[in-house]
């Protein structure tokens, strides 16, 4: 049979006029149709053994190559059709197709330039220049081709997909909502599409919506683990940790081959503190896909959450080995680095991940902490907002235009917040004297606990209990402020370097009517000088052990001459220090009713008398520096509060001791602590009892 002319013969099933010929088509389309594309594929180029110039089996065996993922092999046939069909938009497109697929993206941008001359309204061919404009973030071109293509096809996914995700990329977040709502009631969605949706919404930070996605997408079609492994990721991620582990259990026993299902669990784990299951999931994704680095990267993360920082950047450096561009593991060795006192590698790192993935928030937020813990002040304090961009520091109160940049504000009402714990807001609290001089009127948000003791340490601030609202989000309809900024913010455009620090130390001013109530207490216990001791924090865990002690560690500093010990820690104590009694006879006293954790004022009244305080790097340390008392107290080595000197600058009447995990042996810190303790001790009590030395 001639070749039909090119415009008749394009798409339609070719006549043959030969048996040879029409058995061959007849049973490569056949195959085809059955799925078996390369034995199709043998077909068809039968065919074209008889058939040179036919146009649809050309296409057929382009395509093929095409989707078996030869583009240099599949060129050259898509050519011949262009050729053959130079007037036809579809044998361009298959041109623009093929040259996206080889990575040659001004090539194939021209031929769907060249398509759309031929036919403006080739549907296939706009959603192609839509999905360039939005590569090239050229988001209000991308609309006007998504809406026009709508017009065109009211029912078309690719085009409303398209829509969705530019118009989250532009944060046009109601739009988006806007839009998602049309195309519900618009269309009939598949799984698949249901998923690339759940994709767009957990990208716009429309956590809800997306898990509302993923979960259809599963109701719909249980075979795709994506869906599976993205939603329980998710609700990880919002500590939905049973709904996170019922996911994967139920995709782990459709996909038990699939690692990174594996990784999820391990991920479920660790966030449970359950560390030692964390790390045999993924030794299990391990012995499925040995050269896969995201387990390594778990089992990084549990060896963290335990203290063993030396195993934990083996692992992770292995995982680097596997994937040397992978910004997770650079960002995990980074921190872990920081934690073994390393920061110098830690910013090498940071900086690295920063090579792969410019911008990256976790990256800056490490290397910000490695600067600081290195003495690179300044460039650390740029960086400190990265924080809360990472979801490291708390809590996250968007403000829009109003953040404070270090500008002029001497005319401004200004407000600053707490962010991270107690410990932190108290030290940066250390700054509020200085910004209330700057501002024309300065507004605390702090905790409810600090609120009065503040309002009398800053007498010319509104100090009020914190909302955690904030026009970013919302939810804060009195807006009586200028400018704002969360404390560390705040604090680093007024602590750049070290000279601007105070030579004293004492901003925090306690009720002197309950002073007057602890020195009477005090006085019953009888003649001595009171002394503050406190041995952890309220958060405990392996890896924070290591800068923890115990009552019996310090049988020596509690048998110094003269002293007498008062309890400081705000935890329950009773057992232990009922312990210490009974084996050593010695006494930590409690002041009786006093709620350490939440009668803040008391605690600061107490810790006032105190002559001086021992501490782990706790809220109870922040408590005495910030009143300007002696206080011995020991935590991680190289710490970004040290700003890369030997003290600690935030606490000028403090002495600092560094531990290096797993180095730095309990003894070697207490005994140094005690030593210096009793020396000072000693001078003080011969000062204040010159008859008695």
């Amino acid at each position: 049979m001639p070749n039909q002319a090119p415009q008749k013969a394009l798409g339609e099933k070719l006549s043959n006029t030969t048996a040879t010929g029409d058995r061959i088509w007849q049973q490569a389309e056949k195959l085809f149709a059955s799925g078996h594309k390369e034995q199709a594929l043998v077909r068809y180029k039968r065919f074209l053994d008889h058939h040179p110039d036919d146009i649809t089996a050309i296409i057929r065996v382009g395509a093929i190559i095409l989707q078996i993922g030869d583009p240099q092999e599949s060129l050259p046939h898509f050519h011949k059709v262009a050729a053959l069909a130079p007037d036809e938009p579809s044998s361009q497109f298959n041109l623009a197709i093929n040259y996206n697929r080889l990575g040659d993206i001004d090539e194939g941008k021209r031929y769907t330039d060249i398509t759309l001359e031929l036919d403006p309204n080739y549907v296939k061919a706009l959603i192609q220049r839509a999905s360039d404009k939005l590569s090239n973030e050229l988001y209000e071109d991308t609309l006007e081709i998504t809406e026009r293509i709508l017009t065109l096809e009211p029912e078309n996914t690719l085009a409303y997909q398209l829509k969705l995700s530019c118009l989250g990329d532009m944060g046009r977040i109601e739009d988006l909502e806007l839009t998602l709502a049309e195309m519900e009631k618009n269309l009939t969605l598949s799984a698949i599409s249901l998923q690339l949706i759940a994709e767009i919404c957990r990208k716009a930070d429309l956590i809800d919506k997306a898990i509302t996605f993923y979960k259809k997408a599963i109701a719909l079609d249980h075979t795709l683990y994506a869906s599976y492994n993205n939603l329980a990721t998710l609700l990880n991620g919002q500590d939905r940790l049973d709904e996170g582990k019922e996911i994967l259990t139920k995709a782990l026993k459709i996909f038990p081959d699939v690692a990174q299902l594996y990784v999820s669990m391990s991920s479920n784990a660790g966030k449970r503190g359950e560390y030692q299951d964390a790390v045999n999931f993924a030794e299990k994704a391990i012995q499925l896909d040995p050269n896969y680095a995201a387990p390594y990267i778990s089992i990084g993360f549990a060896l963290n959450k335990v203290g063993q920082y030396k195993e934990a950047a083996l692992v992770l450096e292995k995982a680097l080995q596997l994937d040397p561009n992978d910004t997770k593991a650079m960002t995990n060795l980074a921190s872990t680095y920081h934690s073994l006192c390393m920061p110098e590698r830690g910013m090498k790192l940071c900086q690295r991940a920063l090579e792969v993935i410019p911008n990256a928030d976790g990256a800056l937020w490490n290397l910000a902490l490695n600067c600081l813990a290195a003495g690179y002040i300044e460039q650390g304090w740029d960086l400190f907002g990265f924080g809360f961009a990472s979801g490291q520091r708390l809590p996250f109160r968007p403000f829009p235009g109003l953040i404070w940049g270090g500008e002029d504000v001497s005319d401004k009402t200004f407000m600053v917040w707490r962010e991270q714990g107690i410990g932190d807001d108290m030290r940066f609290a250390s700054i509020y004297g200085d910004l209330s001089n700057r501002v024309q009127k300065l507004i605390i948000e702090t905790d409810k606990r600090l609120v009065s003791l503040y309002q009398r340490s800053f007498p010319k601030a509104v100090v009020r209990p914190e909302t955690g609202t904030s026009t970013g989000r919302g939810n804060m309809t009195d807006v009586d402020f200028d400018t704002t900024a969360p404390a560390g913010l705040a604090a680093s455009y007024l602590r750049r370097t070290l000279d601007s620090f105070p030579a004293q130390s004492a901003y925090l001013v306690p009720d002197p009517k309950r002073v007057e109530e602890c020195q009477k207490w005090l006085a019953s216990l009888g003649p001595g000088i009171p002394c503050g001791l406190s041995w952890r924090s309220g958060k405990t865990d392996e890896g924070r052990s290591h800068y923890y002690t115990d009552p019996a560690d310090w049988i020596t500093l509690m048998r110094t001459k003269e002293s007498i010990w008062i309890n400081l820690q705000y935890t329950d104590v009773d057992e232990e220090l009922a312990a210490l009694h009974k084996k050593y006879g010695l006494t930590v006293h409690q002041m009786p009713d006093l709620d350490m954790k939440d009668d803040l004022e008391g605690v600061f009244a107490l810790t006032s008398l105190m002559k001086f305080v021992v501490s782990s790097g706790s809220s109870v340390a922040e408590i005495a520096n910030s009143q300007g008392i002696r206080t011995f107290f020991y935590g991680q080595g190289r710490h970004t509060v040290q700003l890369g000197q030997p003290t600690v600058p935030w606490a000028p009447n403090a002495k600092y001791y560094p531990i290096q995990a797993g180095t730095t042996p309990r003894e070697q810190y207490v005994n140094a602590i005690t030593a210096d303790f009793q020396d000072e001790f000693k001078a003080f009590a011969a000062q204040t009892n010159p008859a008695q030395s």
